[in-house]
């Protein structure tokens, strides 16, 4: 009996090729990314703030500030999402772009279908984009519930509900 010792038959990866540190990666970059949108979303309505209040008045620019900061947020999550998602069609772990675009958006956002799924051996990235999008998504609601807090606060005491939906109506 000739006695070799056992091959392995896992191929060999580099540090930086590892699944997993791959994907700390992803999320470290769009960690960075989404802080960001926050304070450069947070600037740039501070400022658009200011130039508005004096065109259009407090309740239009309330009512503006609370859509861009919307808008700049979503757009934020869709391109994370793009990210994760041309990340997975390189890595030739789903068979489309759009298809693991859809993937990445409905893991990031912790819905997770699971009509489209990962290869065995690689689903564990679905969990890391869900906790991942999860934290960001509570980042993104923090900020709004601060910035719709602002804009409540600058409203005159003397509004009724009604007067702001009013308000709400006119400004679309």
């Amino acid at each position: 009996m000739d006695s070799q010792p056992p091959t392995d038959s896992a191929p060999h990866l580099t540090v930086r090729e590892h699944p997993i540190v791959r994907s700390v990666g992803i999320v470290a970059v769009l960690f960075v990314f989404h802080t960001a949108a926050l304070f450069y979303t947070a600037w740039a309505t501070e400022r658009l703030q200011h130039m508005l209040h004096k065109l259009v008045g407090l309740h239009a620019t309330s009512i503006t500030v609370v859509l861009i900061s919307f808008m700049a947020l979503m757009a934020a999550h869709l391109f994370e999402g793009y990210v994760w998602g041309l990340f997975l069609r390189r890595q030739k772990l789903l068979s489309s772009l759009p298809e693991s675009f859809y993937f990445a958006l409905s893991s990031l956002s912790a819905v997770g279908y699971g009509d489209v799924v990962l290869p065995r051996g690689k689903r564990f990235y679905g969990p890391i984009m869900a906790t991942s999008g999860l934290l960001m998504f509570g980042c993104s609601t923090a900020f709004l519930f601060l910035v719709i807090q602002r804009a409540w606060e600058q409203l005159p005491k003397s509004i009724s509900m009604q007067g702001i939906a009013s308000v709400v109506v006119s400004g679309l």
